[in-house]
């Protein structure tokens, strides 16, 4: 079994004859259609190490919530309530960049047979130097571009510069065009943060990303979707399950980086739904739901049909 760094140690080893580290066996990445590839990376996700990432993330959470206290007390007792409202989203998209960048990191680590200290857990974010950097930079400019965006939108319908077919149309631009682009910059941080691939350049990384992301949006996706029902249930454990199931998802999607990258091998046990059903169904739901939530919309009230008019206008 090879390890991290490099050593070639018995298929029954444990742990790393030259260096010590433990050993991740990853013959149990085998599957046959790509909902059995879906299972098992996931499968395989669920038992990977994660408690150091998970502490991480706690951590991070903590520093979240006492930011937004501090805010919202500081906004009580300020009159240009808009300035701290810039400062603390600022702040909320480092965060947001700072973990999923971690997250990344972590756990690809732990996809490559080295689980990370608790230190490392830190560190990992910007283990490769300059690359991790620059796309730590990248991933946060594209937040505040999207979040501009939709801003800008919503302020030109609440003004009625646009009508609602417009607006309408607009979103569903918005949309599209965040759905393309966001696996190939979650697979451009893969690139950026994967120490194997040092001598490239941040140009490189980036198309690496797109090119990755072009035959496997489908099935980035199916693996987020496939995990619905736990962000569904940890809005009921007042999102603690998160600091569990975060780990898990950026694990799943770690193998499947690997996956894709072909560094690992699939083969055949079982099979699972495909991704274009994963996807269908859950489109198909939000269909339903909009839907439910129209034909429940209350009516104006006024019945205009003849047998309820007045008498003295029959």
């Amino acid at each position: 079994m090879l390890c991290s760094c490099g050593f070639k140690n018995n298929e029954n080893s444990n742990y790393c004859s030259s260096c010590g580290k433990q050993l991740i066996d990853q013959k149990v990445f085998r599957e046959t259609n790509q909902g059995g590839i879906r299972k098992t990376l996931k499968s395989v996700a669920r038992f990977m190490p994660k408690k150091n990432i998970s502490l991480n993330l706690l951590i991070s959470f903590i520093i979240v919530v006492i930011i937004l206290i501090i805010s919202s007390i500081i906004s009580e007792n300020q009159t240009n309530q808009s300035l701290i409202t810039i400062i603390t989203s600022g702040f909320l998209f480092l965060m947001i960049t700072y973990i999923n960048q971690n997250l990344i990191a972590s756990t690809l680590s732990v996809s490559k047979n080295h689980i990370p200290t608790f230190k490392e857990t830190f560190t990992n974010t910007f283990k490769t130097g300059r690359k991790s950097v620059i796309s730590f930079i990248i991933y946060f400019l594209y937040l505040v571009l999207m979040s501009l965006i939709i801003s800008l939108i919503d302020y030109l319908y609440r003004n009625s510069y646009i009508d609602v077919n417009i607006y309408t149309i607009s979103i569903i631009i918005y949309l599209i065009l965040n759905i393309y682009i966001y696996p190939a910059l979650e697979l451009f941080v893969y690139e950026s943060v994967n120490s194997s691939l040092s001598e490239n350049n941040i140009i490189t990384l980036l198309q690496n990303g797109f090119k990755l992301a072009h035959k496997n949006r489908l099935a980035y996706y199916a693996i987020i979707i496939s995990f619905m029902g736990w962000f569904t249930l940890g809005i009921f454990t007042f999102c603690l399950l998160y600091l569990w199931l975060m780990p898990y998802i950026y694990q799943s999607l770690s193998n499947f980086y690997l996956y894709i990258k072909k560094e690992i091998k699939v083969e055949p046990i079982s099979s699972g739904l495909t991704n274009d059903a994963i996807v269908g169904i859950f489109f198909a739901i939000l269909i339903l739901i909009a839907l439910l939530v129209n034909n429940s919309e209350p009516n104006s009230g006024v019945n205009t049909l003849p047998h309820n008019y007045p008498i003295s206008r029959l």
